[in-house]
């Protein structure tokens, strides 16, 4: 259960090589690397994240597609099978994608935060505000 470090365990297995003995030890140090956590975002639809509500991200979003030229309401009236107007968080993602608008995970993550008080029980917002 000893850790050891890369160096340990190369000249170990060197030693397996040549000659017919076991060593065990713990876990190598150097091969857990911590990776730093992601940053949260900053800013979604250009707007910071910390001037956004779920009152506000309706009005950022419809901001942001006029000034971006982006057709949001069609790209989502394209993927709306059923005709009623509401569409997924995860699909708005999409259809900015297709728009060429890219989200971060983090973004989506705020966009589907900022967005729950808007969704029906089946957890659906009308997007007709875009239009």
């Amino acid at each position: 259960g000893i850790e050891v470090d890369r160096e340990f365990r190369d000249l170990k297995e060197q030693l397996q090589k040549a000659r017919p003995i076991i060593v065990l030890h713990g876990p190598v140090l150097s091969d857990y690397i911590i990776k730093p956590k992601r940053k949260p975002p900053t800013q979604l639809f250009g707007v910071p994240v910390a001037e956004l509500s779920p009152d506000s991200v309706m009005a950022a979003m419809v901001a942001f597609c006029s000034a971006n030229n982006v057709t949001l309401y069609e790209k989502l009236l394209k993927q709306d099978v059923n005709g009623d107007k509401t569409a997924h968080v995860q699909e708005f993602a999409a259809a900015f994608a297709a728009a060429g608008q890219q989200l971060s995970n983090g973004q989506c993550g705020l966009l589907e935060e900022l967005l729950g008080p808007h969704a029906n029980d089946a957890g659906f917002v009308d997007f007709s505000f875009l239009k």
